[in-house]
């Protein structure tokens, strides 16, 4: 039995037990772990298959989602004008799509310069989603984006955003589409799936951060990084499997999936499951069951087997440590054991209580030394809150004061003793009473920082700013609180709002606009001076109505441009601009500006202000233009400058002074007034100092006078000295003049030489036959008359220069003056007119005027020949040439008709009938003719009436033709008829003109225009209606009007190489037309040949006939 005592007290309770037990244990454990160790490899590959299973539905169904997503974002996008509809139009479309796609939480089309155009939950415009990362994406790359999961501003709920930039049919940025997937969505379509208890499904980024996780999903932000992302970062393929154990130290087994959604593998997307792996003793236990019956036959064995040695080994070793253990308990003094009997665990607890004994002696040296140090600290503690500014104090969860330091007491205005008693109620006015225990116990579960008021002892009220956070001493929850008098803060703030208040008034009551404007070309904010400059109400009218700077201000576009250039690279200090005010005027602007960046150093705002110059700059181009003026005014009149101070003699002359003279300025240097005075003629020295005199004592505003001055090679020039003086002394003594010398020489010999020619005219208007009077235009007088007029009118010339014109002439006052104003114009100078003699008898006179300056007026002179003879004659003639005319035309008509009857008969030859016809053709060729002068003489003299009637003109140049064919002997095909109005569709049933004189008109130009064509050309006609109301007639003939007829070809005897010719029969057929109210050009050239045109109005009447006879 000692031997077994020693080898129980040499061996632990754990080895002797062990030993028992592994004897009959061991081979039911070989077996156990055999058949479990296949079980859980079958177990970890079904894991591995369902964790990828889980990991690759869900990446089907993102991207389904994802496709989706892109091909609804897409179809939209490729509306057309989407960017240009009304954004009601586009609201109510994104919010019958939302409604049909109940998985998206918002759908918003965003402008180029990100704010908010339309949306399907908010039609606030003013929203800014600049900041969005899918927007900047889409502008940027230009291309389909994922963003990060976010919480939608717009709608509130957690949301994957889509991004698609939206182009306009030139291809240019017109917006961008951002669609967000509600992650309520996903977190649906997680709950579908079946996860084995204590698996999880992740979603996350190509950095490897957590964006959605079940369960324990936490969608409100971006998590951490995922644990197992260095595994799936070092692993380059799309999919794979591997083992890892989470925070708690459970084992899974993971599968992940990349999925790229933008196609182009820039980013990924990952989706990764963790499935708990099967350990061995979960595989195992179905076998260990089987041979469960047989352990516990083992382990009842041991339990006897350790019951014996308990009462062997422990019991007696356990007794003694219990003894000591009590002693200790007790308070008596440790004392350490020195032996105990049993097995090697009750040794090491002697060992460890003997260890514990030496600690407690320590332990109370130290408590001794901690109590010393703590009084130390307890004193500095007390040093602190008697010194302490904030008012400290400490509350239970009933507002009761615990402890204060003495500055709280202060801060209230009471005495230690009196705080003492106080509770938070007494003090505290920024809460109801009823309100303070609920906030002070909240306070105590979640501390803060908040403002209140505290009251006074003597009732005043001081604002504090207490910092509040719980804590437990002894079992209670407290709370501590720091109150901090705000008072000088406050006054600090206050009076910061005043200057904030005065900067803000200062900024939007000074002179010059002040502004902050986007890059994208918006202005953010503006005082109302500047939109004032630019015409509108008010700032907010100006923010509101300018959405692009550039194209809206900017006279000219590109300028912006160049000015955020500058801004790269610094400051603009003043820069002078045109802009464009709200009514369309141009105005000037002094531009000074700066570009504000952020801490990437990109520019995110425009600051500057700008200054109305439209007027400086207006007083500047007057000025510029004035010296310019001035200068343009010296070199056009060649006029020397000179200045002269009155007191000390100097002068200073310019280039021009000395050139006048025959000098350069180095030669007469150094100048003086004496220079002048050398100069000037001693004759005109006295005319000039008497000019001076006068000038200085103010009796003339300036001094003027003409006088002689030698040049340099001994000549004398005229020179026209003006000046005036500009500066005074305090007793009105002049000191500084200016003025400028003119060379007049040539006007002073001009002058001699009008003189001498007003000398030589005067004998040769008095010598002259002819009758002259020279007449004011402007009221009628008679200037001068020569003695041929005495004579004529039998008035002496005092008589005549004491009447006006319309005194002589028999039309009324007003109608002489009109016609003699137009005479200084040159618009008429040939006039025919009836003036009275002094007897009464009044005499026709044809008049030749022209204009003449006599002593700078204007005059008319007038040369008069008595022509009532010539028209006494002019009568007679026309009297016989009409009783010509109608005596002709009996006869006529009867060699006229008698062809015709002789053509009746049948007997007769083709030969006699040719001839036959063309003695008709003659005869009705000479009847035209003398109706022609007839006529023309009626036109002429305004006595012919024209006859407006329905007649046909496509018959009257076929009669032109068949007698000019007949007369000419021309065959039918010589002639090109051309009838535009039926290929038009035109009518010419309501033609209304004046048959005869059409009749006349067709047969000289068609006879012209066959004279003038050789004998194989072919005379055109083109007949159209131009515009509904004027028919057109155009003759066209292959040869050109000689060049020397053609700009007289209408005029009356105008002719050229014709044999026979008289110039007559364009003439009146230009006169014709012109009676029928219509007109008549002629085009001609070597090339083209020539071309008459006609013009007249489809339906003339008789008001228009007349008209047009007149202005013939």
């Amino acid at each position: 039995m000692r031997k077994l005592k020693a080898f129980i007290a040499g061996r632990s309770l754990r080895f002797l037990m062990s030993a028992a037990a592994l004897c009959v244990t061991a081979p039911l454990l070989v077996l156990t772990v055999y058949l479990g160790q296949e079980q859980l490899q079958a177990g970890r590959q079904e894991v591995f298959d369902r964790s990828m299973g889980l990991a690759r539905l869900f990446a089907l169904k993102y991207d389904n989602d994802l496709r989706h997503a892109r091909t609804l974002l897409e179809t939209l996008a490729a509306t057309p004008s989407l960017a240009f509809q009304e954004p009601d139009n586009v609201h109510k479309l994104f919010q019958r799509i939302i409604a049909a796609n109940s998985q998206y939480a918002y759908l918003t089309l965003a402008g180029p310069d990100g704010h908010l155009w339309a949306s399907s939950s908010s039609s606030d415009t003013s929203i800014d989603l600049n900041d969005l990362e899918q927007f900047q994406v889409a502008l940027r790359e230009d291309r389909f984006n994922v963003g990060q999961p976010i919480v939608s501003r717009t709608t509130g709920l957690p949301v994957l955003p889509f991004g698609l930039p939206v182009k306009d049919a030139g291809g240019r940025m017109s917006g961008v589409l951002l669609l967000g997937l509600k992650l309520t969505e996903l977190d649906k379509y997680y709950s579908s799936l079946t996860i084995p208890e204590g698996g999880r499904l992740v979603l996350f980024n190509d950095q490897g951060t957590r964006l959605l996780r079940y369960p324990q999903r936490d969608i409100s932000s971006v998590g951490p990084k995922i644990a197992v992302w260095d595994v799936i970062a070092a692993n380059n393929s799309e999919s794979g499997t591997f083992t890892s154990k989470d925070q708690t130290g459970t084992a899974l087994t993971y599968a992940f999936v990349k999925l790229w959604p933008q196609g182009d593998r820039q980013g990924y997307l990952g989706v990764l499951v963790g499935i708990p792996t099967p350990d061995w003793g979960s595989r195992s236990w179905p076998i260990f069951g089987r041979i469960l019956l047989a352990i516990l036959g083992v382990t009842t064995v041991a339990l006897v087997i350790n019951g014996f040695l308990s009462d062997l080994i422990v019991i007696s070793g356990v007794v003694r440590l219990s003894r000591a253990v009590s002693e200790v308990a007790g308070g008596r003094d440790p004392l350490p054991i020195q032996s105990v009997p049993g097995c090697r665990e009750l040794q090491t607890l002697r060992h460890d209580f003997n260890a514990m004994v030496q600690a407690l002696v320590e332990n109370h040296k130290a408590r001794d030394i901690a109590e010393t140090r703590l009084r130390a600290e307890s004193s500095r503690f007390a040093a602190l809150l008697e010194n302490a500014t904030d008012g400290i104090h400490i509350l239970d969860e009933d507002g009761r004061l615990i402890f204060f330091s003495p500055s709280f007491a202060a801060m209230l205005g009471y005495s230690a003793e009196e705080a003492a008693g106080l509770c938070v109620a007494d003090w505290d006015a920024g809460f109801p009473k009823e309100e303070l225990v609920p906030t002070i116990r909240a306070l105590v579960r979640s501390g803060r920082t908040f403002e209140t008021k505290y009251r006074r002892k003597d009732g005043t009220l001081l604002e504090v700013e207490i910092t509040a956070r719980g804590m437990e001493l002894d079992g209670r929850f407290l709370l501590y609180a720091s109150a901090r008098d705000i008072t000088a803060r406050r006054q600090a703030e206050e009076v910061i709002r005043n200057l904030e208040k005065r900067y803000r008034e200062l900024i939007e009551n000074a002179p010059i606009g002040v502004f902050q404007s986007t890059p994208g070309g918006r202005f953010i904010a503006t005082n109302q001076r500047l939109a004032t400059m630019y015409g509108y109400d008010s700032a907010q009218d100006l923010i509101e109505s300018i959405t692009d700077i550039g194209a809206q201000l900017y006279v000219d576009p590109g300028e912006r441009e160049n000015i955020h250039k500058t801004l790269e690279y610094g400051n603009i200090d003043r820069m002078e601009v045109r802009r464009r005010r709200k009514d369309g005027a141009f105005i000037w602007v002094a531009l000074s500006m700066r570009a504000v960046r952020d801490n990437n150093n990109v520019i995110i705002r425009y600051e500057g202000f700008s200054t109305d110059i439209t007027k400086l700059k207006t007083a500047e181009e007057a000025l510029r233009n004035e010296r310019m003026r001035l200068a343009y005014v010296l070199e056009g009149t060649n006029l020397g400058t000179w200045e002269w101070n009155i007191q000390t003699g100097e002068t200073v002359f310019n280039k021009r002074w000395a050139e006048i003279v025959g000098y350069t300025l180095e030669e007469l240097a150094p100048v003086s007034i004496d220079t002048w005075a050398s100069l000037a003629h001693p004759d005109d020295l006295k005319r000039s100092g008497e000019k001076l005199r006068k000038h200085f004592s103010g009796e003339s505003p300036y001094y003027d006078c003409e006088c002689r001055m030698r040049r340099k090679d001994g000549s004398w020039v005229w020179v026209h000295d003006r000046g005036r003086v500009f500066s005074k002394d305090s007793q009105g003594n002049p000191l500084t003049m200016f003025g400028s010398h003119q060379d007049i020489t040539e006007r002073k010999a001009f002058e001699e030489a009008v003189q001498e020619s007003e000398e030589r005219y005067r004998a040769f208007f008095t010598a002259l036959d002819a009758i002259k009077l020279i007449i004011d235009p402007t009221d009628g007088t008679i200037f001068a008359a020569n003695p041929a007029a005495e004579v004529f009118y039998g008035y002496n010339r005092e008589q005549l220069t004491a009447m006006r014109i319309y005194d002589l002439n028999v039309l009324p006052k007003d109608e002489v003056l009109a016609e003699l104003a137009k005479v200084p114009s040159g618009e008429q100078i040939h006039f025919f007119f009836r003036h009275r003699r002094a007897d009464g008898d009044i005499r026709d006179v044809e008049v030749y005027a022209g204009e003449i300056r006599i002593r700078g007026n204007k005059l008319v002179i007038s040369t008069i020949h008595d022509i009532s003879e010539m028209r006494r004659l002019e009568r007679i003639k026309e009297d016989v040439e009409r009783i010509v005319r109608h005596d002709l035309k009996s006869p006529l008509n009867a060699a006229i008709t008698i062809p015709f009857i002789l053509m009746e008969e049948d007997n007769l030859t083709p030969d006699q009938r040719r001839l036959l016809s063309l003695m008709a053709a003659a005869g009705r060729r000479m009847l035209t003719q003398i109706n022609s002068s007839l006529e023309m003489h009626k036109i002429e003299s305004g006595t012919y009436q024209i006859k407006p009637q329905a007649c046909d003109p496509i018959l009257l140049i076929g009669n032109a033709i068949e007698i000019i064919g007949l007369s000419m002997d021309l065959a039918p095909e010589r002639f090109s008829i051309r009838d535009h109005t039926i290929l038009s569709g035109q009518s010419l049933a309501g033609f209304r003109t004046d048959p005869l004189l059409l009749d006349i008109v067709l047969l000289n130009l068609l006879r012209n225009a066959v004279e003038a064509s050789g004998p194989d050309d072919t005379v055109g006609l083109d007949i159209s209606i131009e515009g509904g109301s004027v028919l057109s007639v155009t003759i066209s003939n292959a040869a050109a009007v000689p060049p020397e007829l053609r700009d007289r070809f209408f005029e009356k005897y105008a002719t050229a190489g014709k044999v026979g010719g008289t110039g007559l029969g364009t003439y009146s057929a230009a006169m014709m037309v012109r009676a029928m109210g219509g007109n008549i050009a002629m085009e001609t050239s070597e090339a083209a040949g020539t071309t008459v045109t006609v013009r007249l109005p489809m339906s003339l009447s008789v008001d228009q006939a007349t008209e047009a006879e007149q202005c013939s």
